[in-house]
């Protein structure tokens, strides 16, 4: 008769038991990543069902096919600031988690003014429906440089109230007032009844002189130095041609101090015009002989050639 060996049959029981202990140890991280991805699936529906289609503005205006922020909401990277009708809001197509980051994808949403119905318009009605299909792969390739991906990274762990925290820190509130949501340029433009719409004047000047209008028996300032603004990128894409209005303040010494956007015209050339007027030189106004500070209207025209 064999004898048995008790040794071996507790070496198999521990075997056994081992065995067992990493079964369940298996299920249980199974389980738990089980459950993390459909928290992580009911969050991205969550998230979707509240800003898929929404139309957002981004705090700062920053311009750029892919932007990327950090946990804060401070944007990452050398992306430059622009101006609101061409770099401050975007429409949300699609929001998902992915290696702890909110991804973002949508399209930019561009405005230019139409100077007919008094309001600004979404890009695409720029062109009439006949051009859009005369010039169909123009069309395409312009709506598709609209295209923008956001990347926002999300504290490990993070639930909707913390992420939604974040998303208010990126993006400016939907009731937000157009003065803290676009530059000084468009203060009077947006608040023209409010008597300190101008933007402050620089530092440099200690005290800002008296303005007034150019009056009869004035001499106005002349130009000296007029540089023509070079086309914003939107706004030969899609080509729109017309006239901005600024008024702008010259100083007593024929220096460009202050300026204020009066009637736009969109897709960033309001901004671009009132950067390069800013450069110009004038001889000064002349009341009774001697220099003063006054305002003037200067319109600049875009032109397609």
């Amino acid at each position: 008769m064999l004898s048995e060996d008790p040794k071996g049959d507790r070496s198999l029981v521990k075997i056994q038991r081992s065995s067992v202990v990493s079964a369940v140890l298996l299920l249980m991280i199974l389980s738990l990543h089980a459950f993390a991805t459909d928290d992580r699936a009911s969050l991205d529906q969550k998230l979707t069902e509240l800003y898929k289609g929404k139309t957002v503005m981004v705090r700062g205006s920053y311009c750029g096919s892919s932007l990327e922020f950090d946990g804060s909401g401070k944007v990452l990277g050398g992306n430059q600031a622009g101006d609101w009708t061409i770099c401050r809001d975007i429409r949300i197509n699609d929001l998902k988690m992915a290696d702890g980051h909110l991804q973002i994808s949508g399209r930019r949403v561009l405005w230019f003014f139409d100077s007919i119905q008094k309001k600004f318009r979404e890009v695409p009605e720029i062109w009439p429906e006949d051009q859009k299909i005369k010039e169909k792969k123009k069309y395409e390739k312009q709506m598709k440089s609209l295209s923008v991906s956001l990347r926002l990274e999300v504290p490990r762990g993070a639930d909707q109230a913390q992420i939604e925290s974040l998303l208010k820190n990126t993006f400016w509130p939907p009731d937000a007032s157009p003065l803290e949501t676009t530059s000084p340029l468009w203060a009077c433009y947006f608040a023209p009844e409010q008597q300190d719409c101008w933007p402050a004047a620089p530092r440099t000047v200690k005290a800002p002189a008296p303005v007034s209008k150019v009056l009869p028996g004035s001499k106005p300032p002349k130009p000296v130095f007029t540089p023509d603004p070079d086309y914003s990128e939107a706004g030969r894409g899609w080509r729109l041609q017309g006239i901005t209005s600024l008024d702008v303040v010259v100083d007593a010494e024929g220096v460009v101090r202050r300026i204020t956007i009066t009637r736009p015209l969109g897709l960033g050339l309001d901004v671009t015009a009132a950067e390069k007027v800013r450069t110009w030189k004038f001889e000064p106004a002349l009341k009774s002989g001697k220099p003063v500070q006054v305002t003037i209207q200067v319109e600049v025209n875009f032109n397609l050639y």
